[in-house]
């Protein structure tokens, strides 16, 4: 099942006001700018994620193979309702001249903080927390084998990361003060920088995107290296509709004109060494 991301999704996209909404949230979020989604049916997805290898061996000639089956394990996600409500009072509406783009600012920073707490949710989730959530990076990878030590060497920490993943990770997700300590350590040449297609400026480390985010979404020297792929590696979810934006009018008695913007939305990890987490607190060398 292919996924796009959002930035594939706005040439798509005929709906300008969803249009709109989607490139808002796109350009504020340099995750989401990358993600691929998958738009799957109903409100929950099962998949199996490998565990080993299928056995297979040499034979000689009128043989058998030793036929051992890979293992594997079922995974289920589910479809969280992330949303909200841009919201124009009858008194803005009477002492603001052009309602039009009064709505168009106030449905952009509601769509900028949707974009906001996907990210939070993608890296800090926990339906323990909260259970209309979904769990997140941190929460998946926390305990497992591809937890790494901070050996405080950040580049050859990150070194070790990206070697772990599998299939090679396509972006590095960090805070900002983390990524500026990396640009001032990294050697000559590691650090690049290019434009996304959105035209923001996005930091390299050997030829990686680096995904930097504000501190308050994750803390110091804690890295994740991920590889994204629908299906394969790690992949939003959403309905089959994507995004939802509504221009709602004014309802009823209340004296306010709505948009509601709503996403279907949660996060599937194919493969279990698609993410590999370096930890915050640096470990003494054995």
């Amino acid at each position: 099942m292919a996924g796009l991301t959002l930035a594939q999704t706005v040439d798509l996209t005929q709906d300008v006001l969803k249009k709109g909404v989607i490139e808002t949230m796109a350009t504020e979020s340099k995750l989401l700018a990358v993600l691929p989604f998958m738009n799957i049916e109903g409100s929950g997805y099962s998949y199996n994620v490998e565990q080993s290898l299928a056995g297979v061996e040499f034979r000689a000639v009128n043989t058998n193979y030793n036929t051992v089956a890979p293992t594997t394990k079922k995974e289920t996600e589910f479809l969280t309702i992330l949303g909200g409500e841009a919201v124009i009072d009858s008194f803005q509406m009477e002492v603001h001249s052009n309602i039009n783009d009064l709505m168009a600012i106030q449905t952009a920073l509601t769509a900028k903080s949707i974009a906001h707490k996907y990210e939070k949710t993608f890296i800090n989730g926990d339906v323990a927390v909260d259970a209309n959530s979904f769990n997140g990076l941190k929460k998946r990878v926390a305990g497992t084998e591809m937890e790494f030590a901070n050996t405080g060497n950040l580049t050859a920490d990150l070194d070790v990361l990206l070697d772990e993943v599998y299939g090679g990770a396509d972006a590095l997700i960090m805070n900002k003060k983390t990524r500026r300590k990396l640009t001032g350590e990294a050697r000559d040449g590691q650090i690049t920088y290019v434009k996304n297609s959105f035209g923001v400026q996005v930091t390299q480390y050997g030829d990686v995107d680096i995904i930097d985010l504000d501190a308050e979404l994750l803390e110091d020297d804690v890295i994740f290296a991920v590889k994204f792929g629908a299906g394969e590696a790690v992949s939003g979810l959403q309905s089959k509709s994507g995004l939802s934006v509504r221009s709602l009018g004014e309802l009823g008695e209340s004296p306010q004109i709505k948009t509601r913007i709503e996403w279907f939305v949660g996060l599937a990890v194919f493969h279990p060494k698609a993410v590999a987490m370096r930890k915050a607190t640096a470990e003494a060398a054995a």
